[in-house]
């Protein structure tokens, strides 16, 4: 089958606290599935809510402080909307994440994950650089470049999937929740 061409409506908001985040976006897809001769694919909605924590002292000399970030948070998705029943129905499972600024504009990504009741999860790890001029804390990175849905269906980490192919009288395949 061809690459899917899921449109999403993602709304989102973002509430900034002294040390903390609050992330909660929706992603709900707006158009109906896509056939081929063999398959069926469908989009998927998810829901997401993150508190992003950030360390109000130095933890080491090159984690100086709002440097460090916890991110913990719940999600649900396949929820609402067509083929819901065929995809295994909702899923629900935490958030998890850990990043921090050790040099000037480079950001290590030590593990970002999402995990669901329904065995589907996704890991991401990585380096991430920015090209800022003025000195910023990760904290202040975050606000900045706001990304409030890096986890959203082919939102945030380039080249995901949008929806989850079905071929009609199989099960849904087990894997990541894109």
């Amino acid at each position: 089958m061809r690459e899917n061409n899921f449109v999403h409506i993602r709304p989102s908001l973002s509430l900034y606290f002294d040390q903390a985040n609050l992330n909660l976006w929706y992603s709900q897809h707006i158009n109906s599935p896509q056939r081929s001769r063999t398959s069926v694919e469908f989009g998927f909605n998810q829901i997401q809510s993150t508190l992003h924590y950030f360390a109000p002292v130095d933890v080491a000399s090159f984690m100086r402080k709002d440097n460090l970030e916890l991110v913990l948070g719940l999600q649900v998705n396949t929820f609402a909307g067509a083929g819901r029943r065929t995809l295994e129905g909702a899923g629900v499972g935490p958030v998890l994440g850990l990043a921090f600024l050790p040099t000037e504009n480079v950001e290590v990504q030590l593990f970002r994950a999402t995990v669901d009741n329904r065995s589907r999860y996704r890991v991401e790890s990585g380096i991430q650089f920015y090209f800022n001029k003025p000195k910023q804390t990760l904290k202040e990175l975050r606000r900045n470049y706001l990304e409030p849905n890096p986890d959203a269906a082919g939102g945030g980490g380039g080249g995901s999937p949008q929806g989850r192919r079905v071929t009609p009288g199989e099960a849904p395949p087990p894997g990541p929740i894109d």
